[in-house]
């Protein structure tokens, strides 16, 4: 699944405001292809008409991940986040969602999202620790 996702849409990347802003203006790249104007929430709308995406409990990572996608969209955050239909803007980083996305935007359109978007951050991971101790 992740072969099709544009590197910036994995849900492996840190929410950092850079990956924030790619993810931005990926979507809006998609909405413009699939609405021919660049609204989020036709977006939203749209996926919602194709009823692709099934209904999953979300993990904590998740909901985070939409939460910050939300925030970044200038979108209210929901109480509860669903994926059937799409109750938040914030759910159109889902690889569901953005799966269902691809689908509409197309081989090409993809193909070009890849290779525009293709850049995968580090998450920073936590510094080492020597634990053991040295006899002698």
């Amino acid at each position: 699944m992740h072969e099709h996702i544009p590197g910036i849409l994995h849900d492996s990347q840190p929410l950092t405001e850079e990956v924030l802003t790619l993810r931005k203006t990926c979507l809006t790249i998609c909405a413009k292809q699939v609405n021919h104007r660049p609204d989020i929430d036709a977006l939203v709308r749209l996926v919602n008409l194709c009823g692709d995406v099934e209904a999953e409990e979300l993990s904590t990572d998740q909901t985070k991940a939409a939460c910050a996608l939300a925030g970044t969209l200038g979108a209210a955050v929901p109480e509860v986040f669903q994926l059937k239909p799409i109750n938040s803007v914030g759910l159109l980083g889902h690889w569901k969602v953005l799966t269902s996305i691809l689908s509409l935007v197309g081989v090409e359109v993809t193909r070009q999202l890849q290779e525009n978007f293709g850049k995968v951050f580090v998450k920073d991971l936590p510094e080492a620790v020597d634990s053991h101790f040295h006899i002698g």
